[in-house]
């Protein structure tokens, strides 16, 4: 190299140098705007992949949610209906003579469509009572437990007491025991022949939208039943909470 391209490349190299740092900034630059990119990118879908998530968690909810309606709604329509039956049947079918047995067979049927658990008799309550049925909902109690719950809600008798309690619902298809109701308090004896049911200060609550209003009465009350016959639970004693 002659002594003019060495003073040439001398004074030129500042120039090429601050070139080549330029044109390496500005590929590093390229370079973070497409990991930028490729980060938003993967952010967004991990959003979509979370807010599927709780759509799926959402609608398990709600379809377990309707299922343990449409059960307590069901269990209580079923016991009266089937209830009705057994007596109309044992009636029309009975002898004379056969009076006892008759009386402990259609006791014995209707125990067998007593809810089996405490949680569940508070269930088919509430589902009767947000349906408006009065012959479920009554054929729960006793009755000195149906005379309870009429002082109890101000009524004359036990179906004017379920009417007065379905009229203060406001959300009847959330009313039951389902897997969003908090709050319930259940004991059972060592035998299982005795047990208690407590909602008060129930509460409405989501896994994926936090807490929501109450569906109607949050206190349904304190009952206490007995098991009748091995079979179902029977509400014989009700008090407001």
């Amino acid at each position: 190299m002659t002594p003019l391209e060495t003073d040439l490349l001398q004074i030129a190299w500042p120039t090429i140098w601050s070139g080549l740092l330029g044109v390496a900034v500005w590929w590093q630059r390229l370079l973070m705007a497409q990991l930028n990119s490729i980060r938003a990118a993967l952010d967004e879908f991990r959003e979509d992949v979370e807010q599927i998530k709780r759509d799926i968690a959402q609608d398990r909810a709600d379809d377990r949610h309707r299922i343990d309606k449409l059960i307590g709604a069901s269990n209580a329509r079923f016991t009266a209906i089937e209830s009705c039956c057994s007596i109309y049947h044992g009636v029309k079918n009975r002898r004379s003579t056969d009076q006892e047995s008759w009386a402990q067979t259609s006791d014995f049927n209707r125990a067998q469509l007593l809810p089996r658990s405490p949680r569940a008799v508070l269930g088919a309550v509430m589902a009767s009572v947000a349906e408006g049925d009065t012959s479920a909902a009554c054929f729960l109690f006793s009755q000195p437990a149906q005379a309870q719950l009429a002082a109890a809600w101000g009524a004359p008798d036990c179906p004017a007491a379920v009417l007065v309690w379905h009229a203060r619902i406001t959300r009847p298809a959330d009313y039951t025991t389902s897997v969003q109701l908090l709050g319930v308090a259940t004991t059972t004896s060592p035998d299982r022949e005795t047990a208690t049911v407590t909602g008060c200060g129930l509460s409405w609550y989501s896994p994926i939208d936090g807490q929501h209003p109450p569906a109607g009465p949050a206190s349904p009350g304190r009952m206490t039943l007995r098991r009748i016959l091995e079979q179902g639970y029977q509400i014989t004693d009700y008090r407001p909470c």
